[in-house]
């Protein structure tokens, strides 16, 4: 087990519904989990002190074999209170679910102490993105969010941490900031260390629901509080989000999702109409005019020689007697 990945900054939430409103106060008033959104991210590693050359070190002492991580209930001031939330009955799309209990069996036959339960899994994925909806986001039936869902750029303005790139634009996009990216939020340096493969594909996508589900439960399964008992289940909700509120909603929701879910059928993206193509139009043929004759020039009729008739001819003689 990796420890260690507790670190959290604060950014702000992208469009979702706008939760019930609670009288438990916050350092800014009245709970708005939205506007204190932290994700988890991997601690800077510590520079180790260089050793004078005069110096002789003592025998180390026998290592001893790493403990196992316990509940730290006893040590947890992290409040267990539920708050009651609408948020469970907007539902979970279809293949969101199954990816969140397929995860959750997988960590129990990979690690059976941690008893991450898909309902923790659902109310984190439902609170940190509305289960890859949030914006224009849509879940698709394999599990992709389109187009993908991400965090504020995260450039130190306003109530935004200020967390320089560390992954050159490869999953956020974004070469000078990070960003939070996929249905579970993670930043790009706690992704690159707890990605993985939740539907066998043989890709590791943040932005696809069944590999970010089991990324989040491979996270939440590498503290040192175990999620068995209430104050150990607050604890590591608390180290996914450092929010006394976060906790609270989250326990609501998966509460509600443990007594019933409302299941949502999976939607896909509106495709765009294909842009027709303008064929030239076929010119109609044209008729011929109908031409008018030519006026026909009388044909000359030769004319006859004039007949010439006979001139009679002279008595003859009558011969005298």
């Amino acid at each position: 087990m990796v420890a260690g990945l507790a670190l959290v900054v604060t950014v702000a939430a992208t469009a979702a519904p706008s939760p019930i409103q609670s009288t438990a106060p916050t350092a800014a008033g009245l709970i708005n989990p939205f506007a204190s959104w932290v994700i988890p991210q991997s601690p800077e590693a510590q520079p180790l002190e260089a050793a004078s050359a005069t110096v002789v070190a003592p025998p180390s002492p026998k290592p001893k074999a790493p403990a196992k991580p316990k509940a730290v209930d006893a040590a947890s001031n992290v409040p267990t209170v539920i708050i009651p939330s609408s948020y469970a009955q907007s539902g979970i799309p279809s293949v969101a679910l199954k990816a969140y209990k397929k995860a959750a069996k997988t960590l129990k036959r990979e690690d059976p102490k941690c008893g991450v339960p898909w309902e923790l899994l659902a109310a984190i994925g439902r609170v940190e993105s509305g289960h890859g909806t949030s914006g224009a986001s849509v879940m698709t039936k394999s599990g992709l969010s389109i187009p993908g869902v991400f965090g504020p750029t995260l450039d130190g303005g306003g109530p935004f941490a200020l967390i320089r790139d560390t992954d050159g634009g490869k999953y956020d996009g974004d070469k000078k900031y990070d960003r939070a990216i996929g249905p579970m939020q993670f930043l790009p340096a706690t992704w690159a260390v707890v990605a993985r493969d939740g539907n066998g594909d043989g890709k590791r996508q943040v932005q696809n629901i069944w590999d970010a589900a089991l990324g989040a439960a491979e996270y939440l399964c590498r503290g040192n509080t175990r999620l068995g008992t209430p104050k150990g289940l607050a604890a590591n909700i608390y180290r996914y989000n450092r929010s006394d509120a976060y906790v609270a909603l989250v326990l609501g929701i998966m509460r509600l999702y443990g007594a019933s879910v409302k299941i949502v059928p999976t939607q896909e993206p509106a495709k765009k109409p294909a842009p027709r193509k303008s064929t030239p139009s076929k010119p109609a043929p044209s008729k011929p005019a109908p031409s008018k004759p030519a006026p026909s020039k009388p044909i000359p009729t030769p004319s006859l020689p004039p007949t010439v008739s006979p001139s009679p001819s002279p008595p003859s003689p009558t011969p005298s007697a």
